[in-house]
């Protein structure tokens, strides 16, 4: 069977003796389970070697939970520093960053997310749940909250796309 070529339209990459992933790095009782088999650093040549000369002709990184408390455009730079590399094929061709759309100074974080090339849009996690274990937002009604709709406004200024997981 020939398999067409194809775009991998959602992966993650992470370097965890370099960059800050807590919930890679700690055992945080996650809701998934036993997750400890991807507890370790997964660059871009882990992600070549795993399409296994399938025909992959781009790849869209989305955000891995980089440490919430650090500066988010530091995955995006960092990520851009893996596609300028000529070892990564130009992967990942695109990037879906993080950016707290409730933070009064997201438009700034945009502004500093748009000078890497290869960035392309926002992820946000909502998910909300009584169960903390299963809780990934602020509140369970962040989206009608007035100043996160100022910042998801302002996706369209930046010309980008906004990727939500949310249940």
């Amino acid at each position: 069977m020939t398999v067409p070529p194809f775009i991998d339209t959602h992966h993650h990459l992470w370097d965890l003796e370099n960059n800050s992933y807590p919930w890679l790095k700690e055992d945080v009782g996650h809701f998934i389970g036993d997750y400890s088999a991807i507890r370790q650093t997964y660059l871009i040549s882990d992600f070549h070697r795993g399409a296994n000369g399938l025909p992959l002709k781009k790849s869209v990184h989305v955000q891995a939970e980089w440490d919430h408390d650090a500066d988010p455009v530091g995955e995006t730079a960092w990520l851009q520093g893996v596609a300028d590399d000529p070892a990564s094929n130009g992967m990942p061709n695109a990037i879906i960053a993080y950016a707290n759309l409730s933070d009064p100074d997201v438009e700034g974080v945009l502004e500093r997310h748009a000078e890497h090339a290869n960035w392309r849009g926002i992820r946000h996690m909502l998910n909300w749940s009584d169960d903390p274990k299963f809780r990934f937002a602020e509140s369970g009604d962040l989206m009608g909250d007035p100043q996160w709709r100022s910042g998801f406004k302002l996706l369209a200024k930046f010309n980008v796309s906004f990727e939500v997981q949310i249940w």
